[in-house]
């Protein structure tokens, strides 16, 4: 099967011979070039992680360098994103409400307005365990001779 880097003329030489003679059938193959379609060249990333940040380029290619564009059908409120032509980088940092819901995402390849094809996903979102975070302030002062008394408070997510 041909492909891209094979278009243009190739000469075939096709031999046969029995014990008295030879037979050659020479003859042109010309391979012509197929405007083939655009594809999305890249493969989303699937997780996050909550309070992280989330950044994936999703990419366009095209053999032939034909104009086509990117466009962002569907998306989530954590994430933002900026498009060019053949890319779309999408980044955002979901938080821990976003744990255990995905984010459905769906990205359109079109030419003109013409689609070609689709890259949809879902992010799953990840939760992190946060460490414990003191929630009281010990006093500053103490005076001598009287005992010092201080019971730290702390959360945990």
């Amino acid at each position: 099967t041909p492909r891209h880097e094979d278009v243009g003329e190739h000469n075939v030489r096709i031999s046969t011979r029995d014990e008295h003679s030879e037979s050659v059938l020479t003859f042109v193959i010309t391979v012509e070039e197929v405007d083939d379609p655009p594809w999305f060249c890249s493969e989303p990333i699937l997780s996050a992680t909550e309070d992280h940040l989330y950044d994936y380029t999703v990419m366009g290619c095209d053999e032939e360098n034909d104009p086509f564009s990117l466009i962002v059908v569907n998306s989530t409120s954590w994430l933002d994103y900026t498009t060019t032509n053949v890319t779309v980088h999408l980044f955002g940092i979901p938080d821990e409400n976003d744990v255990g819901t995905p984010a459905y995402i769906r990205v359109e390849l079109k030419i003109e307005d013409v689609l070609i094809s689709v890259q949809e996903f879902d992010i799953e979102i990840l939760s992190f365990d946060d460490p414990p975070i003191f929630i009281s302030e010990p006093p500053e002062e103490a005076i001598q001779d009287d005992p010092f008394s201080y019971t730290p408070q702390a959360t945990d997510e």
